[in-house]
């Protein structure tokens, strides 16, 4: 009984491994299917779900890098404003990625990109805009700017929200307010 059990599990063990080896990755709710037909929905319709979920199969192949390009379709084409978050999100990493300091042109590019994504109403771009106008990284302080994008790309609106949220900039951030 034992020796029948441990070979049936076995078997079981074996097929989902060999299965899971041998199937493409799977999208939750793909209405596509393959990474050319998602492609082929950003490039010819702007789709945005399907740019989203272009990501995850990107970077399910180890192709992450690759979304700057539909990236930077979807804001200069279609002006999706989360798109230029993911434009300046993926030009800085590609320079911390490989260690190397950025230079001034391509800083001066992603920063445009992500205030654009800011001034479009992305909430990515937002709180990220938020932190580095906190930090003074990669751009002067602005502790009062940092603070209304962090409050609205947050969507901190009542007054108990906002004052938790100070507590943590003053503690994160300032540490001396």
């Amino acid at each position: 009984m034992k020796i029948i059990l441990k070979s049936k599990l076995l078997a079981w063990f074996l097929t989902i491994s060999i299965f899971s080896f041998t199937q493409e990755p799977i999208i939750p709710s793909s209405p596509y299917g393959t990474k050319e037909e998602y492609v082929n929905k950003v490039l010819e319709n702007g789709d945005i779900s399907a740019y989203q979920d272009l990501f995850f199969i990107l970077q399910k192949g180890g192709h992450e890098n690759e979304y700057l390009i539909y990236s930077l379709f979807m804001a200069n084409k279609y002006n999706y404003p989360d798109a230029f978050f993911w434009v300046y999100y993926h030009m800085i990493k590609l320079f911390d990625n490989k260690d190397i300091e950025i230079d001034e042109i391509s800083l001066k590019t992603a920063l445009e990109y992500l205030n654009k994504g800011v001034e479009l109403g992305s909430k990515n771009a937002e709180i990220r805009m938020s932190e580095l106008s906190l930090e003074g990284r990669l751009i002067p302080q602005d502790t009062i700017r940092g603070i209304q994008l962090h409050m609205k790309g947050w969507n901190v609106t009542d007054s108990v929200a906002i004052e938790r949220n100070l507590k943590y900039i003053r503690k994160k951030y300032l540490n001396k307010i």
